[in-house]
């Protein structure tokens, strides 16, 4: 039970007092670890503790009209605190987004289910870049493999952005987990289909079964024939007309 007596509120707590069992009204703190709070000096903050004299210790501080006060919390005690606890306020938005803006410019988030600020994690692709499902794939605790998937093994994908988990969405429309993409290597390998042709405007499509040294004129095998020159075939009639078009 809770109870509000002079703007302060204070919980029943029980003591053992002999063989009596007695209550007290024990003041609860009217903020705590992990609250986004701001002084009237334009200071937004996330609460660490509060110190022995009522300062308010903090885990991130930052100036909201921009100018990073501070950055983390000090490993020595009484060093990071901006005033006092009892001028303190909840957040408004002004506040809350100043902080996680804040947070973003020295590479840092907030942590909401562990109260704690942590290192943005570093992508490994940017929007725009071209990548590859690897082969192998398995599900894992945040994003399940699905089989129909497996179309997409060794295609061209776009990246398009990641999710707020650390997926990435790519422009087929799907959400794949990071470490099953790779990036897109146009040359082609054997194995591949290919569009090969010659200067002369010869022209097929077939399997790369063979990729010579640099010093031979024809470096490519399709088909068992020699050829100058293979991209890999995209499975379209435009891409076939376009080559042999020049």
């Amino acid at each position: 039970m809770r109870i509000k007596f002079n703007d302060k509120i204070y919980r029943l707590k029980e003591i053992e007092s002999g063989v009596d069992s007695l209550m007290e009204l024990v003041e609860e703190p009217k903020y705590k670890h992990g609250d986004f709070l701001m002084t009237d000096n334009r200071l937004a903050f996330i609460l660490d503790r509060e110190g022995g004299d009522g300062e308010a210790y903090h885990l991130f501080c930052t100036d909201m009209d921009g100018k990073i006060r501070s950055h983390m919390q000090g490993r020595k005690e009484g060093v990071k605190y901006c005033g006092y606890l009892k001028h303190a306020v909840l957040a408004d938005s002004e506040a809350t987004e100043a902080i996680h803006y804040g947070l973003k410019s020295i590479g840092k988030r907030w942590n909401a289910e562990k109260k704690c600020v942590e290192d943005i994690p570093k992508r490994k692709f940017k929007n725009g870049d071209k990548v590859t499902l690897k082969s192998g794939c398995t599900s894992n605790p945040g994003l399940i493999y699905y089989s129909l998937f497996d179309e997409y093994i060794g295609k061209e994908l776009i990246v398009i952005d990641y999710t707020e988990s650390g997926n990435v969405k790519c422009n087929n429309g799907l959400r794949f987990a990071e470490d099953w993409l790779e990036p897109w290597i146009d040359e082609p390998k054997v194995g591949d289909w290919v569009v090969a042709w010659d200067d002369d405007s010869m022209l097929t499509v077939g399997v790369l079964d063979k990729i010579y040294d640099e010093y031979f004129e024809h470096r490519y095998s399709v088909g068992g024939i020699e050829w100058e020159n293979v991209i890999k075939f995209d499975g379209t009639v435009d891409q076939f007309e376009k080559i042999g078009k020049g």
